[in-house]
């Protein structure tokens, strides 16, 4: 009796073990520079970080936590511990680009993390997680993006940036996802409106790198590119045709633009259009684009959900 009631309770823990493996689905694989990052620095700079803006909040909690939690905490804190440093010497450089290639890969381990038994939750958090990372390589991305050159390390971060795939597509790349992961996790605007302010004040929406590789004008290459094109010119024109249909009801919102046609409270006027925009549903051919919609002299951006309706809007910028 005493050798069945071993086996017993080694078939239950081989069986333990199998369901945890099921559970867990395909694992969190976090690089662990990021950690490092944590665990190296002092308590009194952890707690600085903790306190930056751009961390989530509940981080004192969730920091050793191996989840997706934890992960977009120890994403924002190794980054806001990094960057506090100097940038004086070439180590201090190397410790920057490091820290954003464990970012990048956060944001990869962040999308492909898919537990067979997701916990309630599960997609806001997802969300959070990618939104903290996303911010996080945007914020290290302009702190090398807007390095002199005449600095002493302005030639490495110009190299650094410029490395293939390039941080600023990275940065673009991993907001852009978190921006994807709002609908599912029911957002709302404002948050998403963030996000995509984050898009367009960085020009990711325009692909920068291939237009300066074909300066002029020229002959679409392939069929690919002119697939490309003529989507995105369809997807534009249909969110300015609809717009444009629909521009009287905007007009409730004249009292924030001067005379000129210009925003004279930006928060205002986003507040006002987004507002009247939430009751459209834009052409299928717009559905899940992302555009600028034109009000008097004032740009309000946008992005659509499949089903044509706006899922995120703002921010505002003055037009031409």
């Amino acid at each position: 009796m005493p050798s069945m009631t071993l086996r017993s309770l080694a078939l239950l823990a081989l069986l333990t073990m199998a369901a945890g493996t099921a559970v867990a689905g395909r694992g969190l694989d976090e690089p662990p520079g990021l950690a490092k990052v944590v665990k190296g620095a002092r308590s009194t700079d952890v707690s600085s970080a903790l306190a930056a803006p751009g961390v989530p909040p509940d981080c004192k909690e969730a920091l050793v936590l191996a989840d997706l939690a934890g992960l977009a905490c120890r994403s924002a804190v190794a980054s806001s511990l990094v960057r506090a440093r100097p940038l004086d010497k070439p180590a201090d450089l190397t410790a920057r680009v490091t820290l954003l290639r464990d970012l990048a890969r956060a944001a990869d381990a962040a999308t492909a993390y898919a537990p067979l038994a997701p916990p309630p939750g599960f997609t806001r958090t997802r969300f959070e997680a990618l939104a903290a990372i996303g911010r996080a390589l945007m914020a290290g991305h302009d702190e090398l993006a807007m390095l002199p050159a005449t600095h002493a390390l302005g030639a490495g971060a110009a190299t650094a940036l410029a490395e293939a795939p390039g941080l600023r597509r990275t940065a673009c790349g991993a907001v852009q996802r978190a921006l994807d992961a709002a609908g599912p996790a029911g957002v709302g605007v404002e948050e998403s409106g963030a996000l995509l302010g984050l898009l367009t004040s960085h020009r990711c929406l325009v692909d920068e790198e291939r237009l300066a590789s074909k300066p002029k004008p020229v002959a679409l290459q392939s069929s690919d590119d002119a697939k490309r094109v003529a989507a995105a010119a369809s997807a534009g024109g249909a969110i300015a045709d609809y717009a444009s249909s629909r521009a009287l009801e905007l007009e409730r919102c004249a009292k924030h633009v001067d005379a000129a046609g210009r925003p004279v409270d930006g928060d205002k006027l986003r507040s006002c259009v987004c507002g009247v925009m939430a009751r459209w549903r834009f052409p299928a051919r717009a559905a899940g684009a992302n555009g600028e919609i034109a009000f008097r002299h004032a740009l309000v951006a946008v992005k659509l959900d499949a089903a044509g309706a706006v899922a995120a809007c703002g921010p505002v910028r003055a037009g031409p």
